[in-house]
């Protein structure tokens, strides 16, 4: 998520979280071209956390067309597009985050290597995955004086062409929108966050019989 790197900043400790937390993410974005095109793009994902766990997947709108890998996807013959695989990022014992991708439809765990992780859509840090920005940013944000609800606070940021807004509650250690765009109305990215009940299961718990992979046997 690139238009999100005005958020992206180091944090020195990671706070431990003390309850599940499960919401939908709705992520949206429109841009208008100079040829006059107006595109748009939508998408849902699930997000589910606990102290030492992140888990995200891709949430499929009924009559969405099953996917299929062409042998020559990307030069390899097995399928090295992770967009619909199970994003799941835990804390090691040295409180160190890991990814893995989970298929649920050949129940396969795929493991890359730490190097490998920035060309997977990882950044490495677990503050970006447990709360989707880094909350050091917010402190170098504008508290705006705007409605929100009980327990949240808007902030924005804006510079000469850019402006970034998020609605931040404390209570859930998450935001409820995230918002960036440019101040000429062109193009704008939203990031919607909606809490949801937590599955009385937890998906990595649920991984008994699935078959172990290095992401590196996938580059053949």
């Amino acid at each position: 998520m690139q238009w999100l790197a005005p958020l992206l900043f180091s944090v020195a400790s990671v706070n431990a979280l003390a309850a599940v937390q499960s919401a939908v993410m709705t992520f949206e974005s429109k841009v208008l071209t100079s040829e006059g095109v107006e595109k748009q793009t939508k998408f849902q994902e699930r997000f589910i956390r606990d102290d030492k766990t992140v888990w995200t997947v891709r949430m499929l709108p009924v009559g969405t067309p099953a996917h299929t890998h062409q042998p020559g996807d990307h030069q390899h013959k097995h399928d090295t597009n992770f967009v619909l695989a199970a994003k799941w990022i835990s804390l090691n014992a040295k409180g160190q985050p890991s990814l893995r991708f989970v298929r649920a439809e050949n129940k396969t765990i795929i493991s890359p290597r730490d190097s490998e992780y920035g060309s997977l859509g990882f950044d490495g840090s677990w503050e970006h995955a447990a709360y989707l920005l880094d909350r050091s940013a917010l402190k170098k944000m504008n508290v705006l004086n705007k409605p929100a609800p009980t327990g949240s606070k808007w902030y924005e940021r804006t510079n000469a062409t850019q402006y970034t807004r998020v609605l931040w509650d404390e209570k859930l250690q998450l935001p409820r929108l995230i918002e960036t765009g440019s101040l000429d109305g062109l193009a704008w990215n939203k990031i919607s966050i909606e809490p949801r009940p937590a599955p009385s299961t937890l998906p990595w718990n649920e991984l008994k019989g699935y078959t172990n992979k290095a992401y590196e046997d996938l580059l053949d």
